[in-house]
């Protein structure tokens, strides 16, 4: 059953934390942020799919259900009124694909997100309603420089895997080489014991060829020695 989809059979690690579900009313100005807890510290029963629902209903009704593949579908109930998320401290958005920049799970997957592509003014620049605010475009400026991958940034992450993948091809392109010349070395070696030399050969067979001559050659003699010997006699 969908509704009962746990936190745990995400594709990305939810953590012990928390998050805020702001709520903007445009007529009015006002703003309300509400702090939704994400239970999983294995004391008790942890925080279900289902528990979020019920929380950002509770603070935006009518606004938030399951859908058949266990995502969330989160709808303003009035164009006046619209709603983000901050000070997310377990990371569930982020693992919902909650108004996330790319869709994926891993380097095979991963894309930006479709959503973007269809309407680039759905990309938000700050955090707040306030005029101006850029908090965004600049937290992600910052992540070329930032170490988010093992302490590197990801500029430096780059340049580290490329420098390593040429070391390593250089080194299989050295390995490569230095058994080609072992196995020609080799095959010399194999050819000074079992090889053959033509010239070689062709002289060997031309001291056997006069050495038969010369053998048929006496046998000739020695017969007609013989022949005269007898009629001789």
């Amino acid at each position: 059953i969908r509704d009962q989809f746990q936190i745990g059979e995400l594709d990305f690690q939810v953590t012990n934390g928390s998050f805020n579900f702001v709520v903007t009313n445009e007529l009015s100005g006002s703003q309300q942020s509400f702090n939704i807890e994400v239970d999983l510290d294995g004391i008790g029963t942890d925080t279900s799919l289902n528990d979020i629902v019920t929380a950002i209903n509770n603070a935006l009704p009518g606004s938030t259900s399951i859908q058949p593949d266990g995502r969330l579908r989160i709808d303003s109930p009035t164009q006046d009124v619209r709603f983000h998320f901050s000070n997310d401290t377990s990371g569930f958005v982020a693992a919902m694909g909650l108004n996330t920049f790319f869709n994926g799970s891993d380097a095979e997957s991963i894309e930006v997100n479709n959503a973007l592509f269809t309407n680039p003014n759905l990309l938000s620049q700050g955090q707040s309603a306030s005029e101006g605010d850029n908090t965004n475009v600049l937290a992600f400026a910052t992540l070329r420089a930032e170490g988010v991958v093992s302490g590197q940034s990801f500029e430096d992450f780059y340049h580290a895997m490329a420098g390593d993948l040429g070391s390593q091809s250089r080194e299989m392109q050295n390995r490569t080489e230095n058994q080609a010349l072992i196995a020609q070395q080799m095959d010399n070696q194999r050819q000074r014991v079992s090889g053959v030399n033509v010239d070689e050969e062709a002289v060997k067979m031309l001291e056997y060829q006069r050495a038969y001559q010369a053998s048929a050659r006496f046998i000739s003699v020695v017969d007609k020695v013989l022949e005269s010997l007898f009629n001789g006699i």
